[in-house]
């Protein structure tokens, strides 16, 4: 899946997911971080957890994958929330 530009914010998922930054510059949000991101910044986001992305570039795009079995919300209990690599 790519993500571009103009697509709707994204909302929890019962699955992790990586996103690659493939073009174009914008902000990162997990919860309350926020980071600047740009092309080859490679992404983290916990299942379940609030994120989505900020005062992106036109060209912006980013690659997705979602990984891992399907998380119940209580196992998150047990998970910190991200990482930006």
């Amino acid at each position: 899946m790519i993500w571009r530009c103009g697509s709707p914010p994204e909302v929890p998922h019962p699955r992790d997911e990586l996103y690659f930054v493939a073009a174009g510059s914008g902000r990162y949000r997990v919860e309350d971080r926020v980071s600047d991101v740009g092309p080859g910044d490679l992404l983290f986001c916990a299942a379940h957890v609030a994120h989505g992305f900020e005062d992106m570039s036109e060209d912006f795009s980013v690659w997705v994958l979602f990984y891992g079995p399907k998380i119940a919300v209580s196992a998150i209990d047990k998970l910190s929330g991200h990482v930006l690599f």
